[in-house]
Formats: structure tokens, sequence, C-alpha cells
């Protein structure tokens, strides 16, 4: 079997490689020693007893993977952030860390190891990817399953060289290609006379183009490459079910593709949209899924520009 020829992923994003490290650390104990022995962790007995994708705690925010491992009777946690070439957020490895010791006063498990997967390229340049306690680097996964004769393996080697091929994307300054890309979102955005606070700068990479609004401190985010539309509220994820009830509304009075979520500390109301390539042309995009992308931001925008309004009129009562 060659995996190059029969295993094409598309635009392969980080839940895809969520998913299989998940299934890895299922139906592979040799591919879980490769943590344990990073983080020197030794058991005569080792029974993996769980494995979580996007674990969020309302105080500090998500793991990406948590795995939980029972090693000779006590409970062990691998909190496990993922990156192919996305942007670190600010503190996120202390967010990690301090999930996990939450977890652990909580009475979850007995002790933790924090991770970071990702490109070798990846860990090299970015300095927040340095600050984890332990990391196994993308080429390290694919060195291990390329030493396996077994279908699925070949497939998962499959995964991470279509993952490695992305190479950096946000992570370093200047890339070329998604300047000329963003600047030509922005001239899409003005000559379709969009009503939008665009508040990247020019000549940026614009990997996630970012809207100001009239409502308070939110804030719209296009995550181009996850394909979502966030309007996002800081410090708001303790009434995440409050946002909850707003999207059931919204659902039923024009607007049936709006989710709520946490992220972090924050809330979000988000609007799935299809994935545009900022590492190729703009003008190679579908121009349906451009206008798409557009008339979320805008549907959005114009979402916080009504709560503003209300709650002005709500205060001059």
């Amino acid at each position: 079997m060659n995996e190059n020829m029969i295993c094409k992923f598309g635009n392969i994003q980080e839940r895809d490689m969520d998913l299989m490290f998940l299934e890895s650390f299922l139906t592979d104990k040799e591919f879980l020693q490769l943590f344990l022995n990073k983080a020197e962790i030794k058991g005569n007995s080792i029974e993996v007893l769980n494995v979580a994708l996007s674990e969020t705690d309302p105080e500090y925010g998500e793991s990406d993977i948590t795995v939980i491992l029972s090693i000779d009777g006590k409970k062990h946690g691998l909190l496990i952030e993922d990156k192919i070439n996305a942007p670190a957020m600010p503190e996120q490895c202390e967010r990690y860390s301090k999930r996990a010791s939450k977890a652990k006063n909580s009475g979850k498990y007995d002790d933790f190891s924090v991770f970071i997967v990702c490109p070798a390229e990846y860990y090299d340049v970015n300095s927040e990817a340095k600050k984890y306690a332990h990391f196994i680097t993308y080429e390290e996964c694919l060195d291990f399953f390329s030493k396996k004769a077994d279908a699925l393996s070949k497939i998962r080697c499959a995964q991470l060289k279509q993952a490695l091929a992305k190479g950096l994307g946000g992570t370093t300054e200047p890339n070329p290609a998604a300047i000329a890309f963003f600047a030509k979102y922005r001239e899409y955005m003005e000559t379709n006379d969009y009503k939008l606070d665009l508040r990247n700068k020019k000549g940026s990479n614009g990997w996630w183009p970012h809207y100001g609004t009239t409502f308070g401190n939110s804030y719209i985010y296009h995550k181009v490459s996850d394909g979502v539309v966030d309007l996002t509220f800081p410090n708001g994820a303790n009434r995440i079910e409050t946002m909850r009830f707003a999207v059931h509304w919204l659902n039923a009075h024009g607007m049936p593709n709006v989710s709520a979520l946490a992220i972090g500390k924050a809330v979000a109301l988000r609007i799935k949209v299809t994935v545009l390539d900022q590492h190729k042309p703009f003008e190679d995009a579908n121009i349906d899924d451009v206008k798409t992308c557009f008339d979320a931001v805008q549907e959005l925008s114009d979402l916080a520009t009504m709560l503003a309004q209300v709650s002005s009129f709500v205060k001059m009562k």
C-alpha cells in the first residue's frame, strides 16, 4: 500500500490530527510509550482509561487532547496541545498547567504531564512552544509509524506527511503568499461594500482577520484556515448557558447556523464557513465561498451593532 497514492486528506486541520492521536493512544500501546518515555513515566501496569478531545475548563480554557491513564493503580493525566501551524495564544502553556493542577486538586487524577505535539520547525521558531515541559514532534511520530507495516500505520504516515506539508503558516513573519492573499481579501471587502471594521494592518499576513464591533469589547475573528467566524465576548465563558439560550432564539429567528461555545475565558457566537487556503492566490478561491465568509462576518457584525443599540436604549430608560 502506497499511502501517498491512496490517502489524500485535503486541507488537513488540527482537529483531524487530534482524532488521529486519539485513535493512536487507544489502539497502539507503543505509541503511548513515546509520550511516557519523554516524561520519564514508568510503571508495571499501564492502562488507558479515557481519551477526550477539547475538554474545556470555564476558567482556564481548552485542552486539545486529554489522556487519563492508570499507572500501577494511580491515575495520571496527559494534557496535550496539538499544533500544525496556528499561532500560539498568549500564556497558552501556563493555562494548560493551571487546568491540570485544578483537575488534580479536584481528584480527577493523582498527577499529570503537559505536552505539545507539533512539527519540529514549529517548535524551533515558537517561544511559547518551548515553555511546555515535554514535546514530541510530528517527525518523531512519522518515524514511529513508518517502521510499522500495517495499513493503519501507513495511513497515519500519509496524514502526518500532509500535515507537515502545510508549513509554518502563521508562525513566521512575513509570508508573501499570505500577504498577497490578505491584500486581495481586503480589496474584495472594500469593493463589495461590506460595512466592516477590519483591524489588521495593511501588509500583514492576516491569518485571522480581526474585526472590531460597536458592542463593548466584543470582536470578530474570521479564522480562515479553520473555516469559522466567531463573534467573541471576552470573559464571558461563565455565561455560556445564557449564550446558548440566546442561540436557541437566534436559530428560530433567521440565524440557523449560529452556535455558542466557550473559548478559554471568552464565549463566542460561531458561524461555520468554507476554509480558504491563504497559501494560494486569492483569485483561486471559489468566489461563492468567499462571499459566504464575508456574509457571515457581516451578519455577526450587524448582530453586535443591534446589541449595542438595544443596550444603549435600555440604559437610557
